[in-house]
Formats: C-alpha cells, sequence, structure tokens
C-alpha cells in the first residue's frame, strides 16, 4: 500500500490482508505482488479514505514458464555448456553426422575441425539445447573464419531438417553436402559454382528447399543474423562486417510459424579434401514475446468495452509489432460483443498496448459468458 503512509503486509493464509490505523483523509493505492500469480485488477485506488474500504484481487496462478532459451555465449569456457548446446546437427539427415569431426572450444571460440580426405557426408557442431520464440526476435553469430578446401560452414535456425533457414558458407575445392543448386536470376536452378567461394541463403519449408548465392566477402559477411518481421512472417538474412551495421540479403515469407526454433552452429565436408577450420564467436539472441497482462479480464454486459492491454517481454529497443483478433466462445460475436483485430505497434522503448473490445448490451437475461 501506498499513500501517506505506506506499508508491505502478506496476506493469512485464507489470502486476507489488512492496513490499520491509516491516517484519514488521505488517497491510497493497494498492488498485489506474488511470483506466482497474476492479479486482477492489478491496482485498486482509494481517495479521501474516511472510512473502512474492501479491495478485492482474482488471483490465476502464473502459467509453468517455457525452458529457457539458449543465452548469449563467447565460448570463454574451455568446455562446452550442456545446458546450452548439444552436440551434432540438426538441418541435415542423422547420417551426415560425424563425431570424428571435432568441436572443440579455443581461445574464447567455438573450432570445428572437418576431416580430411574422407568421401561422403561428415559433418558436426552445436544445436541449441532449448528452443526459443523468434516472432519478433534476431539472432546472430561471428563467423570469424570460414573452412577452407571446399568444406561448408553453416549457422543454422530451424525446427527440424526439413523446416529450417540456413547461412552456408562453401569455399572453392569441390561440392558442398549442403547445397547442390541456386536460384538464377532466371528463376532456374543452376548447380552451386564450386570454384569460388559463395555465401547461400537456404530456406527449407516441409521439405521443399530453395537457394540463392552471392560471392563471399570475409569482412562484409563476418556477422550474420536472421531477424524475424511479425507483421509478414518474414525471415530476413542480414550480414555486417561489425555487429552494427546489418545489411539484409535475402527475405523469405514463411507459411509456417517461428515460435519454437533452435540454432545451429556446424561445418563439414562432403568430398576428400584438406580442409580448414571453421571459427565461430559471439553467438547472441535476442528475444521479444507479447502477452496479455492478465489471464482474463471481466466486463459487464453494460459497461460497453473492455480493454486489454498487451505487454511486451524481452528486448525493447527497436520497433515490434504484433496482430491481434476475437474469435467467438461462449459469448458470440454477433450478439454479444464486436469483433476486433488490428495490429500493435510498439515504438523502441514502448513495452505496453492496448486494444478495445466493443461489448453487446442486449435484452437477453443470461449468465457469464
Amino acid at each position: 500500500m501506498s499513500g501517506p503512509i505506506t506499508r508491505v503486509v502478506q496476506t493469512d493464509a485464507n489470502g486476507n490482508y489488512s492496513f490499520a490505523n491509516l491516517a484519514p483523509g488521505g488517497n491510497y493505492a493497494v498492488t498485489v505482488q506474488s511470483p506466482y500469480y497474476v492479479f486482477v485488477p492489478s491496482r485498486s485506488d482509494f481517495f479521501n479514505l474516511g472510512s473502512n474500504q474492501t479491495a478485492n484481487f482474482t488471483a490465476a496462478p502464473v502459467v509453468v514458464p517455457a525452458p529457457p532459451p539458449p543465452p548469449s555465449d563467447n565460448f570463454n569456457d574451455p568446455t562446452r555448456d550442456a545446458s546450452k548446446w548439444n552436440l551434432g546437427i540438426q538441418t541435415q539427415s542423422v547420417g551426415a553426422v560425424d563425431p570424428l569431426v571435432t568441436v572443440t572450444q579455443a581461445g574464447g571460440q567455438l573450432v570445428i575441425t572437418p576431416r580430411s580426405q574422407t568421401a561422403g557426408l561428415h559433418y558436426n557442431g552445436y544445436v541449441s539445447a532449448n528452443s526459443f520464440d523468434l516472432r519478433n526476435g534476431r539472432v546472430g553469430v561471428e563467423l570469424v573464419q570460414a573452412a577452407s578446401g571446399g568444406a561448408d560452414s553453416i549457422f543454422a535456425v530451424g525446427a527440424d531438417a526439413d523446416n529450417f533457414a540456413r547461412f552456408v558458407v562453401h569455399t572453392a575445392g569441390g561440392p558442398s553436402g549442403a547445397v547442390q543448386f541456386v536460384k538464377g536470376r532466371d528463376g532456374i536452378n543452376h548447380p552451386l559454382d564450386t570454384t569460388v567461394a559463395q555465401l547461400i541463403f537456404q530456406v527449407n519449408v516441409a521439405g521443399q528447399l530453395t537457394a540463392i548465392s552471392i560471392p563471399y566477402d570475409p569482412v562484409a559477411h563476418r556477422f550474420m543474423r536472421f531477424r524475424h518481421e511479425a507483421p509478414t512472417n518474414s525471415i530476413l538474412f542480414e550480414t555486417s562486417p561489425n555487429n552494427v551495421d546489418f545489411t539484409e540479403r535475402h527475405r523469405v515469407v514463411l507459411a509456417k510459424s517461428v515460435s519454437a526454433l533452435t540454432a545451429e552452429l556446424s561445418a563439414g565436408t562432403s568430398n576428400p579434401t584438406n580442409p580448414g577450420e571453421t571459427i565461430f564467436d559471439n553467438f547472441g539472441l535476442v528475444t521479444i514475446t507479447f502477452q496479455f497482462s492478465a489471464p482474463g479480464y471481466t466486463v459487464g454486459e453494460g459497461d460497453g468495452q473492455v480493454v486489454v492491454t498487451v505487454q511486451r517481454v524481452g528486448s525493447a529497443a527497436e520497433t515490434a509489432a504484433v496482430s491481434y483478433s476475437t474469435a467467438d466462445g461462449t459469448a458470440e460475436q454477433r450478439t454479444k460483443y464486436v469483433n476486433a483485430s488490428g495490429t500493435l505497434t510498439f515504438a523502441a522503448g514502448e513495452t505496453s498496448k492496448t486494444f478495445t473490445v466493443l461489448i453487446v448490451n442486449n435484452v437477453l437475461t443470461e449468465g457469464n459468458q
């Protein structure tokens, strides 16, 4: 409770509380807090308090949170953090995994050493141990060095081998085990040019793989980032020389959600060459999610409307947007409320927005809906 006198009390076993001996005539605000519950309303105000008053709050348990996302990692520890990463790959078949492709953390970097003079698919790396919600978010990594000698260096996000987006750097020296064809300006797939280093942008949706490529520049493409634009459900492939100034290289509108993805950092070969090391550093994930301020909202039929608050959780450093719409439950749109839909756009620094649902006051006598 805050006002002329500010106090904090705990409820008893039945959830009751009281503030005694208050100064009369003051304005007071009462709030309820708990890490295990959300409350409606979140606050009650009393103006010019002159007698005993009661504030009632409805409590609902907080939903059990999802597993934590893979936090940023600069790979400074000498060993893999098993709470962040599993060994292996995600965006290729299980048969492509080769544990003899060494994956170590050395000198504050992730170092993957492809095998030499070995035919067939031989890949290994890190896959994030927990999934993350990429809606309105971004995830990136620094490719300090791409493996030479016709090897593939891969940075990807996805759900499985049939649904992913990935950067692939393929250096000159032989065929790629990750990319065989890329779409040219004529809209036709052509074999990948393996005579020069290529940066390839691949998207696989339900097993339908598409790819385009540009010449690889180790300076301009040192930092690679996926960014999600929620209004169009698009994945953007972006690169930067300094992790500040990013250039959009490719974008794809998706038909699937990006609410549960994992990240992959890997490397390997498909041909008997003598490749160099792939070196990654500075993996970073920034998530932005949206939630209602309460698990439910109560409105009287004669109140005319209900105002719903949406909160942004995570990074608020840039503009983000989320769409909303109503749907019938036990209350039907034609007689109980007016459909509401739209997009809430949060400016940089904004963490809360509202939208309104209009309520229809009909002449029927009925229970709660």
